[in-house]
């Protein structure tokens, strides 16, 4: 009788964190492990067997997850079921339900992987003691990677998959690209904000088409019901790449697909907006001077942010 192979639980909870986690199931697979857990698309087309959607995870801010947490309880409850009969725990980016699994890991002495880490060198620097007794940290970038190995943390630099982007060619014609994130409470803040500019500038003389990224896993119906709110002509793709290969600016909210549209070559404007009150919060815990991915690696403000 054949053995059953041994189980992986594996945990990503946005777009960014799939993308790490999709080469770690595909890798896992090869060696005869069995992926099992929270993943987006390319962690599925690698192997992983979902067992939950990961919308629950992609959420972020104190006031804005209110409405999640008892299904963020129900899920981390069953992935602590799932943890108690597998090998190993891989989890990529998904602080909030990933170190309450790595402390149930340690206990049971199951062996740990962690892809990018929570960034404690920008805000609430204690939480790299969370990570002393993971077997295995990968971090995108090698000054992360160094900050955390200065504080204990087995840190390895392991690249970030933006390093392969493709530099686009110069777009065609005047246009604008809008990337409001792949959060639905994001989207919603910051959509609208985006189209209220996109008016303020046309009015003034016209910013071209208007180029809307849209997101995996979010309904179109909320992209819609926002968009008819306003007296504009937009074009939906569905990835990065197509909406800014027909724009040459871009305005995008703060997290790794600022990054993306600077790494293919385009200039952007980086927009955050929150409850006041996970604003007053994070404005007493952050501990460096931009937002933007872009600008907190080149340690200066060369992109706009708001």
């Amino acid at each position: 009788m054949a053995l059953a192979p041994k189980r992986i639980l594996c945990i990503a909870g946005e777009l960014s964190g799939d993308a790490l986690l999709a080469p770690a199931v595909k890798s896992l697979r090869g060696l005869g492990y069995q992926c099992v857990g929270v993943g987006g698309p390319k962690s599925v087309e690698a192997g992983l067997t979902r067992i939950d959607e990961n919308h629950i995870l992609n959420a972020g801010g104190l006031v804005e997850i209110i409405d999640r947490v008892p299904g963020f309880l129900r899920l981390f409850r069953r992935l602590a079921v799932e943890l108690s009969s597998c090998e190993g725990l891989v989890v990529a980016d998904s602080p909030e339900i990933g170190i309450r699994l790595l402390r149930r890991a340690k206990r049971s002495a199951i062996k740990t992987m962690y892809l990018a880490p929570p960034q404690a060198w920008a805000w609430r620097p204690w939480r790299h003691r969370e990570f002393a007794t993971v077997d295995w940290v990968g971090c995108p970038f090698r000054f992360e990677a160094d900050w955390y190995r200065s504080r204990g943390v087995p840190a390895t630099w392991m690249g970030h998959p933006l390093e392969e982007a493709t530099v686009l060619p110069p777009a065609g014609k005047p246009g604008i690209a809008l990337f409001p994130g792949s959060r639905e409470g994001s989207i919603k803040r910051l959509l609208p904000r985006m189209y209220e500019a996109v008016i303020a500038f046309r009015d003034r003389g016209g910013v071209g088409d208007v180029h809307l990224s849209t997101a995996p896993g979010v309904p179109r119906h909320l992209f819609d019901e926002i968009t008819e709110r306003f007296n504009l002509r937009v074009v939906y793709h569905e990835t990065v790449q197509e909406a800014l290969a027909q724009a040459p600016v871009a305005v995008a909210g703060a997290g790794t697909v600022a990054l993306e549209i600077v790494a293919r070559g385009r200039p952007v404007v980086i927009l955050a907006r929150m409850h006041p009150l996970t604003a007053a919060v994070a404005r007493r815990l952050v501990s460096v001077d931009h937002i933007g991915l872009p600008n907190l690696l080149l340690e200066r403000r060369v992109f706009p942010e708001f």
